[in-house]
């Protein structure tokens, strides 16, 4: 791979300047918004996961519960791809087998989010549609599912990387532009895959979204006496979701040009981002578990600066209560 081919591609440590002057304030902002995904995303998931595990204080339905622990799980490996991606092309560290390792993290991870919304919106409209017929919500049942998942988004994504080993023409490559380590899969097999498992793989849990948040609107509007509990909470992370996912198929999948790449990598990862703040807003009982922790983490903090203060301090006192400074008592020659 060549930086003919790929005008914005930098692979090797010796590389002209990362940053093109001619979009030197959009590459800082998208370097500055990749950053704070990454740093939100892997801190807010990771409370969740916390919260949900070792304090069990996410008061959600069990399939619910265990379903947002696997979101929460692969914003987290998003976030990760983010973060290495980044870190190699600031550090002009071209490695094409951390690239290749990062990249199959970040889109297995982003595929089995995609799933795993699509199945958090159909458990929710099980639930609602048939709370008498618990077998559909077995959580034995689910967890195959939810494994099966990650296995099929995993050997999709492993037959792409396989290709590159096969097929010379077929690469992994560094875009600095928009500071990602990506694939070029535009011709030949690796192309046919990657069109196929979009489609089945990322499409189909769009249109499984838009057609089960349909539903859960109809159902709220039909029972108005319906508990809000947990709707808000997948009605949130569908919204963003699409929000962040349209821009992607219509502009990338669509028109491919330049210019498109340029507004869906803003949008692509922002369910990543704001997925920990939904669970917050949401879901009650895992934001008092977070606003208990910051009350009882702020007030240890002010004890520890009291102390600070206290060891710190020096307070000169003289012996009878007087100012220091007072030297009627001396002697007129030694004042």
């Amino acid at each position: 791979m060549t930086s003919r081919e790929h005008p914005h591609v930098n692979i090797t440590a010796t590389a002209g300047p990362m940053i093109d002057p001619q979009v030197t304030v959009e590459q800082y902002l998208l370097l500055a918004w990749s950053i704070l995904t990454m740093v939100i995303s892997i801190a807010g998931n990771s409370i969740f996961l916390l919260a949900s595990t070792k304090y069990k204080a996410v008061k959600l339905d069990k399939l619910l519960t265990v379903i947002t622990r696997h979101l929460a799980v692969s914003d987290i490996g998003v976030s990760i791809y983010i973060g290495t991606t980044l870190s190699l092309i600031l550090n002009r560290q071209y490695s094409m087998g951390l690239c290749r390792a990062a990249t199959y993290l970040g889109v297995v991870c982003f595929g089995v989010g995609v799933n795993l919304i699509a199945a958090l919106n159909i458990a929710k409209l099980l639930s609602l549609m048939f709370p008498l017929r618990p077998g559909y919500l077995d959580i034995k049942y689910w967890n195959v599912i939810i494994s099966l998942i990650w296995g099929v988004v995993c050997l999709w994504r492993a037959s792409q990387v396989l290709i590159t080993y096969i097929d010379d023409s077929v690469g992994f490559y560094f875009d600095t532009e928009i500071f990602k380590c990506l694939l070029n899969s535009n011709n030949g097999p690796a192309a046919l895959t990657k069109q196929i498992g979009e489609g089945i793989l990322l499409g189909t849990p769009l249109f499984i979204c838009l057609i089960t948040s349909t539903g859960l609107i109809l159902y709220v509007c039909k029972h108005r006496g319906v508990r809000t509990k947990s709707i808000l909470m997948v009605a949130g992370v569908t919204g963003i979701f699409i929000l962040s996912f349209l821009p992607y198929i219509i502009l990338d999948i669509g028109l491919r040009n330049g210019h498109s790449r340029r507004v869906y990598v803003y949008t692509l990862y922002l369910n990543v981002f704001a997925d920990p703040f939904i669970f917050y807003f949401t879901v009650r009982s895992f934001r008092e578990f977070v606003d208990a922790k910051f009350t009882n983490l702020s007030k240890s903090f002010h004890r520890l600066w009291i102390r600070i203060r206290k060891v710190f301090a020096i307070k000169i006192i003289h012996p009878d209560n007087r100012s220091p400074l007072d030297m009627s008592d001396l002697p007129r020659t030694l004042r």
